[in-house]
């Protein structure tokens, strides 16, 4: 068993496609709204032949690389705005720009295979990769895009195939579907911006095509690489940060060594991450290698392996680059936009002293949150914060689904083989299974921070309703937070959890002191790992 440790000082401051139903919902976003490219066994029979008969016009892209074929009337038809007056819709001139663009990053400058442009039978000269123009939100289909095979020529365990893109006519943001029942907006990025991250995202499937995917589990990890390159093409348009959010707020449901197609949307930023510590190339040496052995995972170690690591060791590299995000963020380090991500979510939180067990998958993680509180109000807790996951390579690779228990036991007292990590606060990690590792980030306690502008001041039983203790500007409205209020003796008189509201443009907890005597008193204000303290004066 491996660790990682790090010490922190806190300081005082369509058409024909049917999506799977069995779809993630988290945080409310639903995860079969994104791509319809599958890898598995699908249909490729007839589908191509029904989009070139079906479609009114066609153009060629500027850098002769594509052809759009879209409707002008019903159904389908996107906006005929002509500024430009060249006989070609405005949106049709954004598609083949956008298009070509996305073609030079990838081919031209990663050095990606370019996609094969006909379907056996057809010209085999032919320059032109087909986009096919459609309105997903008529059909109610939940989708961004999709690359299908129009043939397949398979060697061994590796499919090559000629494809097509099917894209929407102006990712609207009054496009809807229906869910359940209910009307749900269809996209989290609309207009132009729905468009790029869909040719990125979309055309990099039609590069794998081309290139060859190996057939079994392989289409979380496409999808990881496909959402990687939106990023790494247009890293300003956040469409991923919906996903990467959704998996710091719920670490545990989103499994990495899952082949579920859903799971690659979230866990793109890890093939970002390999991106950023070993260059360009590293994507392309990993299709190239995965081919050879046949599997997607084993590839992927074997590709790592190649440049002195391993899928174990940048699986925990990647731990640490997640836990590092949104207020955990550090300017210059780890993930350039890493500020724009949640700050990642325990699933557990164990004040004082307890176990945590948890039984964790293959390439799974598990974050648990252990406390150390203070008994003095002016000093800040302990904070433990515990990462553990199955790192178990081999299992991953064969499609082994087995559970390891990984368990965390904190106490007062030392116990066999714990360790003290804080006055009166002894831990350990223990598991029967070597595959279990772990990412640990220690945070020892220290004073509250002090604010001084609650308002009212004096707050004044006659004249005022309410005093309004002022909090941080990312706690969510409607987020409970623990007000405690001291006499001069230290004692409590007040502690309730209360409900975040706005007042005067900024967020507050509101309490009537209507029961407490006149007085000077001490406030603190308590979250999990931050403490807020005052004074207030109540006439």
């Amino acid at each position: 068993m491996k660790k990682s440790i790090c010490v922190v000082l806190i300081l005082m401051l369509g058409y024909g496609f049917t999506m799977p139903a069995n779809s993630h919902v988290i945080d409310g976003i639903d995860f079969s709204v994104k791509c319809g490219t599958r890898f598995g066994d699908i249909d490729v029979d007839k589908q191509y032949d029904r989009f070139q008969s079906s479609h009114q016009c066609t153009t060629i892209s500027k850098m002769n690389r594509f052809r759009i074929h879209y409707d002008t009337t019903g159904m389908n038809a996107v906006d005929r705005t002509d500024r430009d007056k060249n006989g070609i819709p405005d949106y049709i001139d954004s598609v083949c720009a956008v298009f070509d663009y996305v073609y030079e990053v990838q081919v031209v400058q990663m050095g990606f295979e370019r996609p094969r442009t006909d379907y056996p039978g057809g010209d085999p000269n032919n320059p032109y990769y087909d986009v096919f123009v459609v309105d997903f939100a008529k059909d109610n289909e939940p989708i961004y895009g999709y690359t299908i095979p129009s043939y397949y020529d398979t060697v061994g365990n590796v499919r090559k195939a000629f494809s097509y893109i099917v894209i929407d006519n102006d990712y609207s943001p009054n496009d809807t579907y229906i869910k359940d029942g209910v009307v749900q907006k269809l996209y989290k990025t609309t207009g132009i911006d729905g468009l790029k991250v869909t040719a990125a995202h979309e055309f990099h499937h039609a590069i794998q095509f081309a290139m060859g995917n190996v057939i079994w589990n392989s289409d979380a990890i496409y999808e990881m690489v496909a959402v990687c390159l939106e990023m790494i093409i247009y890293p300003d348009i956040y469409d991923y940060v919906n996903y990467v959010n959704a998996l710091l707020n719920h670490i545990d449901t989103l499994i990495f060594g899952n082949g579920y197609y859903a799971n690659g949307y979230a866990f793109g930023i890890f093939f970002y991450m390999l991106n950023e510590r070993y260059g360009k190339d590293i994507i392309k040496e990993y299709y190239e290698i995965k081919n050879q052995v046949g599997n997607v995972y084993k590839g992927l170690d074997s590709v790592l392996v190649l440049n002195n690591s391993s899928l174990h060791n940048e699986w925990m590299t990647f731990v640490e680059w997640l836990y590092h995000t949104g207020k955990n963020a550090i300017e210059g380090k780890y993930f350039p936009m890493a500020s724009k991500f949640n700050t990642p979510v325990p699933k557990n939180t164990l004040r004082n002293y307890g176990l945590d067990v948890n039984f964790v998958a293959p390439y799974q993680l598990f974050y648990t949150r252990f406390i150390n509180p203070s008994y003095d109000p002016f000093i800040m807790a302990d904070t433990v914060e515990l990462f553990y996951t199955n790192a178990g390579t081999q299992d991953v690779i064969t499609g082994n689904s087995n559970r390891i228990q990984c368990s965390a036991l904190s106490s007062r007292t030392e116990t066999d083989d714990s360790k003290k990590l804080f006055e009166d606060f002894w831990f350990k990690i223990y598991s029967q299974s070597p595959n279990m590792d772990y990412y640990m980030v220690l945070k020892p306690g220290g004073p509250v921070s002090a604010i001084s502008h609650c308002y009212p001041m004096p707050f004044n039983k006659n004249i005022h309703n309410y005093i309004c203790f002022p909090i941080e500007d990312d706690i969510i409205v409607g987020e409970k937070i623990r007000l405690t209020i001291y006499n001069g003796t230290l004692i409590p008189v007040f502690s309730e959890m209360l409900e975040t509201t706005i007042d005067n443009h900024q967020r507050v907890l509101k309490y009537n002191p209507k029961t407490i005597d006149s007085g000077v008193y001490i406030f603190t204000i308590s979250r999990e790992t931050t403490d807020l303290i005052g004074k207030i004066v109540i006439k």
